[in-house]
């Protein structure tokens, strides 16, 4: 797509390549955002909420490896299984953690400087009688160990009264003076058993064919609620966090801690973002909820997040993503609490606490009415500048307030508010629209590019008068002359993609085809907006048609506008300055298959001022 624009004639030129495709759909690709899984969250709070974790010995995960697998789901399938640790190791691994993980011991019985975790395990060793077993246990975390436990004691003889079944062991792991160890993401847990036998036939150590040692795990044989466990203090979910944003904005921004209880409604879209995972795996997770109560107890928000949620990710790594939520106006001003209360299998509640977040008394908005950003300014010329004054403050509250412009304009500029006493906001939710009048002297020389209008708002706060909020508007400031060629760009029919704009030809690459369907008009916008300081009108001109058939209507009325016998040209309605009109610019291909395929259309967008 190409564009020209001809300052000095009122004239502005657009071009769209365009390729001819019969019914060839197009496909785009979708890949959800990595932002929230590419950094590591923070924790939610310094203090560490620890909660009681059974960790079961369970059957062998594949992917974790080692002979079974250390989880904290209880183990509900696959019956009991069992391995020899004689003279060798049977190994129990846990998962990769998906954040690190800080394990906490218990304290010793009477002693304040070493510590321990309790483990439970299913173990048989037999042989002849005066044989006995030596059971030692590592725990690793990362590889590195980290705590040991062993015990001494007689191997069970079988005989026909006794068939020497697995026994319910209890070991105390020693960590020794360290109350805690971590477990680093990508690392796992550990534990081995092992075993050494003597007087086994006789003989003494290694032992022989008559001795055995054996572990058992997962779901322990006439055993209904006992497993092969070890217990430990953490907090997997420490590394989740909500973080209340603006709507659209990134988890880097930070949160938004200040509100306005009768703010505009696109001013109250809360985003909440949320990056919640246990160091276990998402199984871990057995719900989330989203939990804000106002300044009187009353919950604003209680919702379930799951993956039915339209900006949630529910995935093996975690849940992922935005939950928004716009609050109704009114609501009373004061301190309010959001928390995300994380449930894991287990039963263990999380509260995940956010910054206090603050619904403000005071509050004024100046904006302008139409949200443009940018005025423009003509020699000699009044530009009347529409502005907005909306109380987003407590419903309760009335507010005075006074406008003024912050910029130096210069003393040859004529500065005028529609009510110079200035404005009252009698309640929150109110909203005024006063006028700034900008008269400008004949020479713009020396002009800002911009200028800074402030809304200062004064109320009385205990019987005394004080300012109790302000606001900026800044807008730029273009200097054009009275008549200008407007400003012209095509869009796609939905009206989101732009193809092509008069004054910023080079944004936009026109070797790119715009497709358009055999034998079928496709709908193109063409968007004319009036820069002079005056009303006009504009003939459009398409100087290239690609043997293509052009129809052309008014997008708002339907009506079709057709080609001026006298110019050739289609003719628009008049528009009012700094207005824009859209056009609904139909293209319908040549049907003859010996023309290419591939065809220019170049229009022009000529002033009649």
């Amino acid at each position: 797509v190409s564009s020209t624009s001809n300052r000095v004639s009122g004239r502005a030129r657009l071009a769209i390549l365009l390729a001819l495709v019969i019914l060839a759909p197009v496909y785009i690709s979708l890949a959800p955002s990595p932002e929230l899984r590419a950094t590591e969250p923070m924790s939610a709070d310094d203090d560490i909420e620890l909660k009681l974790y059974t960790l079961y010995l369970s059957s062998q995960n594949t992917s974790a490896g080692g002979d079974g697998y250390i989880t904290t789901k209880v183990p509900e399938s696959g019956g009991q299984d069992s391995s020899s640790a004689l003279d060798s190791e049977v190994e129990f691994r846990s998962s990769d953690m998906l954040s690190s993980l800080i394990v906490y011991g218990r304290s010793q019985h009477g002693s304040s400087g070493s510590y321990y975790l309790p483990l439970d395990l299913f173990l048989r060793a037999t042989g002849p009688s005066g044989s006995t077993v030596e059971w030692s246990i590592t725990l690793k975390a990362g590889g590195s160990q980290v705590g040991t436990a062993s015990w001494d004691t007689d191997a069970c003889t079988q005989s026909f009264t006794n068939s020497c079944s697995f026994d319910h062991e209890e070991f105390e792991i020693d960590l020794e003076e360290d109350q805690s160890f971590i477990i680093s993401k990508d690392e796992r847990m550990e534990i081995t058993v092992s075993a050494e036998m003597s007087g086994c036939d006789g003989g003494s150590f290694p032992g022989g064919s008559s001795c055995e040692a054996e572990v058992a795990w997962n779901e322990i044989d006439d055993e209904n609620n006992r497993f092969s466990q070890l217990e430990v203090e953490a907090n997997a979910i420490s590394n989740s966090l909500v973080v209340l944003q603006r709507e659209g904005a990134e988890l880097a921004e930070g949160p938004e801690l200040d509100w306005y209880p009768n703010d505009i409604l696109s001013e109250r879209a809360m985003q909440f973002t949320f990056d919640v995972k246990s160091a276990f795996g998402r199984y871990d997770i057995e719900a989330t909820r989203l939990i804000m109560r106002d300044p009187n107890g009353i919950y604003r928000i209680d919702h379930i997040i799951n993956e039915d949620d339209e900006d949630i990710e529910d995935t093996s790594q975690g849940i992922f993503g935005e939950y928004i939520w716009t609050y109704p106006s009114g609501l009373p001003a004061g301190e309010y609490s959001v928390e995300l209360e994380i449930t894991d299998i287990q039963g263990n509640a999380f509260l995940v606490e956010h910054d206090p977040v603050e619904m403000h008394q005071w509050g004024v908005s100046i904006n302008h009415r139409l949200n443009k950003l940018t005025e423009y300014i003509a020699p000699g010329e009044t530009t009347a500048i529409p502005l907005q004054l909306v109380h987003k403050g407590d419903s309760t509250k009335s507010m005075e307030i006074e406008l003024e412009v912050l910029t130096n304009l210069g003393s040859s500029w004529i500065l005028e508010f529609d009510s110079p006493g200035g404005y009252t906001l009698d309640a929150g939710g109110d909203i005024l629209n006063p006028i700034l009048t900008l008269t400008a002297p004949d020479d713009l020389t020396g002009t800002p590019e911009g200028i800074e209008i402030r809304a200062v708002a004064e109320a009385e706060v205990d019987s005394v008068l004080q300012v109790v909020d302000q606001d900026i508007l800044q807008l730029d400031l273009e200097k054009i002359d009275v008549y200008q060629p407007p400003e012209v760009s095509i869009w796609n029919e939905e009206h989101d993609v732009q193809i092509a704009n008069s004054t910023r030809p080079d944004d936009f690459d026109q070797t790119v085809p715009r497709y358009v369907e055999y034998e079928e008009f496709t709908p193109f916008l063409l968007e004319i907006f009036n820069t002079g300081f005056d009303a006009d009108t504009f003939r459009v001109d398409v100087l290239q048609r690609a043997k293509s058939i052009i129809q052309i209507y008014d997008n708002d009325t339907g009506e079709r506008i057709l080609e001026d016998e006298g110019d050739g040209t289609f003719h628009t309605a008049i528009l009012e300055r700094h207005s824009t009109q859209v056009l609904l610019f139909n293209v319908k291909p040549s049907s003859d298959r010996d023309d290419p395929d591939i065809g220019e259309i170049e229009v022009e967008v000529i002033s009649n001022g």
